[in-house]
C-alpha cells in the first residue's frame, strides 16, 4: 500500500497503471471501469483483487453478467489462482421462482432490481471485504430501466461504502447510451479501456484516466496489450520527467558584443545571426562538457565552405548536360552509329 500526500493508495496489480494513477488508486472510494466487450476489464478487475490478497485484504467479485466457470476459465487462460478470492454470482430471481410465483401486482423490474440490491448489500455486509469488484453495471441498469432510478441506486450503493475503508470498481460496458455519465459523475474516478481499429494489422488498445478526484495523474491515452499473465500498460513518456541529472546546467555568457547580454545554458548549442552591412555572420559556439573549452567557428569558413558546394554542384551538373549532349548527337547519326 503506498501514500501520496492525503489517503493511502492501492496498487491495482498492474504495474503500468499504477505509473499512470501516480501510485495506485487512493483509498476507500467508488471508481468506475467502462470499456467495450473484450477491452480486458474484467482481467484488470481480477488484477486488482489478486494485488490485494497478496497484502491479505479480503476480497469480494460480485459477477452479475458472468458465471463462476466464466470467470475460472478467464483465471486459467493466464494462470491467475483465484482459489482465495471470494465470488458471489447473483442469480436472477425470476430464474428461482415458478411460473405461478413469478405474477404479481408490480412491475418484474421493481421486484428484481430490489431482490438483487438486498442479496448484493446482505453478502458485502458478512464479508467485509476491503476490495470489491461489480461485473457488471449494464445488468442493474437494465433492471432499473429508469435513468433516475438507476442513478438513485448507484447512489446508494455508493453511500452504502462510506466510512467502511472499501475500494470498488465497477465494471461497465458501455452498451447502454454511450452519452450517459451519470456513473462517471458519481465514481470518485473513471478509467476508460477502448480498443481502436486500424487500416491494417492489429487493433490498438488504449487506456486513459478520465477524472480522478483531488489526486493527480497522468493524462492522455496510454497504450497497452493483454498477454498471457494480465495486462501489461505503458505509460506515455513525458521529457519533462527524464531530465539527467549529471548535466551541467550554468549559464555560459556569448561574448559576442558589449550589446548582446544574452546567456546561453552551457549544455546545449546556440547560433545567432546579426545582419551587418547586408552580408550575414553566423556565429556558432558550444561548450565541452569535459574539459570546458568554448570553440568557435568563424562565419569566413563557412562562407568558404559554402561557396565550395555551390560550385562542385555546378561542375556536376555541366558534366550531365555535355553527356546528354553527346548521347543525342550519337543517336541523330544512323551510318556513325552502324560503323
Amino acid at each position: 500500500m503506498a501514500t501520496k500526500r492525503g489517503r493511502p493508495r492501492l496498487l491495482t496489480g498492474v504495474a503500468g497503471l499504477d505509473d499512470i494513477l501516480h501510485g495506485g488508486l487512493p483509498l476507500g472510494h467508488v471508481y468506475l471501469i467502462e470499456g467495450d466487450p473484450g477491452s480486458g476489464k474484467t482481467t484488470l478487475g481480477i488484477q486488482f483483487l489478486l494485488a490485494g490478497i497478496a497484502n491479505k485484504e479480503p476480497a469480494l467479485y460480485v459477477t452479475l453478467a458472468e458465471s463462476r466457470e466464466e470467470l475460472q476459465a478467464v483465471a486459467d487462460s493466464h494462470e491467475f489462482d483465484i482459489s482465495k478470492m471470494e465470488i458471489f454470482e447473483v442469480q436472477p430471481p425470476e430464474l428461482d421462482q415458478k411460473g405461478s410465483d413469478q405474477y404479481t401486482v408490480f412491475h418484474p423490474s421493481e421486484v428484481e432490481l430490489v431482490d438483487v440490491m438486498q442479496s448484493i448489500l446482505t453478502k458485502l455486509e458478512q464479508v467485509k471485504a476491503g476490495r470489491i469488484v461489480f461485473d457488471s453495471m449494464s445488468e442493474i441498469r437494465m433492471l432499473a430501466r429508469d435513468p433516475l432510478r438507476y442513478r438513485r441506486q448507484i447512489l446508494s450503493l455508493k453511500q452504502f461504502f462510506v466510512g467502511r475503508d472499501c475500494t470498488v470498481l465497477l465494471l461497465d460496458d458501455r452498451t447502454g447510451d454511450r452519452t450517459d455519465t451519470q456513473l462517471q459523475s458519481i465514481c470518485h474516478g473513471a478509467i476508460r479501456m477502448e480498443a481502436l481499429p486500424r487500416e491494417f494489422g492489429p487493433q490498438r488498445r488504449q487506456v486513459q484516466v478520465l477524472k480522478l478526484r483531488a489526486s493527480q495523474f497522468r493524462g492522455g491515452a496510454h497504450d497497452y496489450e493483454i498477454e498471457h499473465g494480465g495486462l501489461q500498460i505503458f505509460p506515455r513518456l513525458i521529457s519533462a520527467e527524464h531530465r539527467p541529472e549529471n548535466i551541467d546546467r550554468s549559464e555560459l555568457a556569448s561574448g559576442i558584443a558589449e550589446n548582446l547580454t544574452n546567456t546561453y545554458p552551457s549544455a546545449s548549442g546556440q547560433g545567432l545571426y546579426e545582419i551587418s552591412g547586408g552580408a550575414t555572420f553566423f556565429v556558432c559556439f558550444w561548450r565541452c562538457s569535459e574539459c570546458n573549452h568554448v570553440a568557435r567557428l568563424s562565419g569566413s569558413s563557412l562562407r568558404g565552405r559554402h561557396r565550395r558546394s555551390i560550385a562542385e554542384r555546378r561542375s556536376h551538373r555541366s558534366l550531365v548536360h555535355e553527356s546528354i549532349k553527346q548521347d543525342r548527337l550519337w543517336n541523330s547519326v544512323p551510318a556513325v552509329r552502324a560503323g
